[in-house]
């Protein structure tokens, strides 16, 4: 067993430890300490035990479920909180896609998982591109050049 308490493994474990004991109310215990070690030491991100918290504190479960969340997690490669959110709001747009249209061939399916899982990042996209053809009808595009800019210098680092 990894005992680093005073390092990047031990803050990670407090950080959850702390997490666990603020959100469900309820002491640790020694089991409960070497099962978010054991999280960490496999490359969960602290953010992710704790959504696994969060989750369990909602349904009023104990600390079995967030084991089985962690773990489903670990089977499908899903290491930070981020991941887990995208996940679940993709596995909720390709459900509503199947309710809604069966079975689709893959150009098809991508398409509608655009239009569903990522509409809110479409309508972002599209109000952008509405200011940009404004701005550019109005002849100050001034804002878009710099914004550009600072893109292009981002991504050549």
């Amino acid at each position: 067993m990894n005992t680093d308490f005073y390092g990047e493994r031990g803050q990670a474990i407090g950080e959850a430890a702390g997490a666990y004991e603020e959100i469900m109310c309820r002491l640790l215990n020694r089991g409960i300490i070497e099962d978010i070690g054991y999280y960490i030491d496999r490359g969960c991100d602290p953010d992710l035990i704790i959504k696994a918290i969060e989750i369990t504190a909602g349904k009023g479960k104990d600390w079995r479920y967030t084991k089985g969340i962690l773990q489903r997690c670990l089977e499908e490669g899903i290491y930070t909180a981020y991941s887990f959110e995208w996940g679940v709001r993709f596995k909720k747009g390709l459900a509503e896609i199947k309710q809604k249209y069966g079975e689709l061939d893959d150009s098809m399916l991508c398409l509608a998982i655009m239009l569903t899982v990522f509409k809110e990042d479409v309508k972002e996209i599209q109000k952008d591109f509405e200011r940009y053809c404004a701005a550019l009808e109005s002849g100050d595009i001034s804002e878009w050049e710099q914004r550009w800019k600072r893109y292009a210098s981002i991504s050549e680092e």
